[in-house]
């Protein structure tokens, strides 16, 4: 009688288990094609004085823009290399530049060589210090949005795609 008891408890067990593992492995799988999979996150407690006047130098030319995108990645953050891997596949029609929060300039500048991210405005951020100080942001990745250079809004993201169609500017593929 114990160990049928004991036999169904572990089937039981391992049922959940199941349905954990394929609930997680969903929630990795892609979405349909040409959908836009990722979720925007509002993120609490930005500096919502924070302005471009703020930016570092790499980042000035964008300051002007009427509306602005600064992506915060990192190069130890998953999701963040899979951002930075689709950026280098689209022609970008939007102002946007990129904050490599990084242990270190070398392994910033590694990862913007590993993504060939050189044509785009960015800043190294070494430990995090630009971003916590001057925004109030601690976490990879974040879209910054700037609207005549005020933050107006700060999301959590795993696509880029989201952040850009939020704020309707197109996305094409690159012929190169």
């Amino acid at each position: 009688m114990y160990v049928v008891a004991l036999v169904l408890l572990l089937l039981a067990a391992a049922v959940v288990l199941l349905f954990a593992m394929m609930g997680e492995l969903s929630s990795r799988l892609p979405g349909p094609e040409g959908a836009a999979t990722g979720r925007l996150a509002p993120v609490a407690g930005y500096r919502e004085d924070a302005t471009s006047s703020d930016w570092p130098e790499e980042l000035a030319s964008l300051s002007h823009e009427p509306t602005t995108a600064l992506l915060v990645l990192s190069p130890i953050c998953t999701t963040c290399g899979k951002v930075a891997a689709s950026l280098t596949a689209r022609t970008l029609d939007a102002p946007v530049g990129l904050v490599i929060s990084s242990h270190g300039r070398s392994r910033g500048e590694e990862f913007i060589a590993d993504h060939t991210l050189q044509d785009f405005p960015y800043f190294i951020d070494d430990g995090g210090v630009w971003t916590s100080s001057k925004i109030g942001i601690n976490q990879s990745p974040t879209a910054l949005l700037f609207n005549e250079g005020k933050i107006t809004a700060a999301y959590s993201f795993s696509d880029v795609s989201a952040i850009l169609q939020m704020l309707g500017h197109k996305i094409t593929e690159d012929a190169t």
